[in-house]
């Protein structure tokens, strides 16, 4: 049997790990910050790029060693701060901005991860595996959308629809904080297109929608916050 189907059931990992980590990430501000968070980092979708990924790309790699759990834990550490680091960096890279810092954090590495958000990654990895993508394809996948080949294709088809649209919106989120980091060092749009982004999503909604999302002089240091801030 083939876990990854080919490739599609990634799709639908990302999908779904996504839509968790949105939902978690909007539940912890709740909880610790007593306020919302849009917490998706996207346009017009609800799942949250950094979980996707990371689900993904656990999903990928643990697929093929979940015979042994330590392994598992193991790799899941290493792939969930790789992944987690790579988007700060490519975050940063691009737009020139942050939506997370965890300088003056036990153990921080370079303010993009940490060494125990790592070992948290790790036992997510545990969760994902034996708790989420295995069952989801033995009892979930495998008896109902694969059974039989009509099923299999209408459960490709969308498959591909949505995931096409995702990867559309993801690219309209890198055009929109593209333009925000443009606009905030005053340079005007070129093309019609730039206008377009500068209209609809303008900072206003760029403020409102990816709050997280702060150029570097905007940011404040863990040790500088002041008490019971934001």
């Amino acid at each position: 049997m083939n876990l990854l189907d080919h490739g599609y059931n990634l799709i639908l990992v990302y999908l779904l790990g996504g839509l968790v980590g949105t939902l978690y990430e909007t539940g912890l501000y709740l909880v610790r910050d007593h306020r919302f968070v849009r917490s998706n980092g996207s346009v017009t979708t609800p799942f949250n790029f950094v979980y996707g990924m990371g689900a993904v790309l656990v999903s990928f790699v643990l697929s093929y060693v979940w015979h042994w759990p330590w392994l598992v834990y193991l790799l899941s550490v290493v792939i969930g701060g790789a992944a987690e680091y790579l988007a700060a960096t490519l975050e940063q890279a691009i737009c020139h901005t942050r939506s997370w810092d965890y300088t003056g954090r036990v153990l921080s590495i370079q303010g993009k991860t940490t060494i125990p958000i790592m070992l948290l990654w790790g036992v997510m990895g545990l969760i994902v595996i034996y708790l989420f993508y295995l069952p989801l394809v033995f009892y979930v996948v495998e008896p109902y959308f694969l059974d039989t080949a009509g099923h299999a294709y209408v459960y490709h088809v969308v498959l591909i629809v949505l995931g096409s649209y995702t990867f559309l919106d993801l690219m309209l989120v890198l055009a929109v904080m593209t333009r925000h980091q443009k606009r905030h060092d005053h340079v005007p749009p070129k093309t019609i297109f730039g206008r377009f982004i500068d209209v609809v999503f303008d900072d206003r909604y760029v403020r409102k929608h990816f709050p997280n999302a702060k150029f570097k002089e905007e940011r404040v240091p863990v040790w500088e916050k002041p008490k019971g801030g934001l």
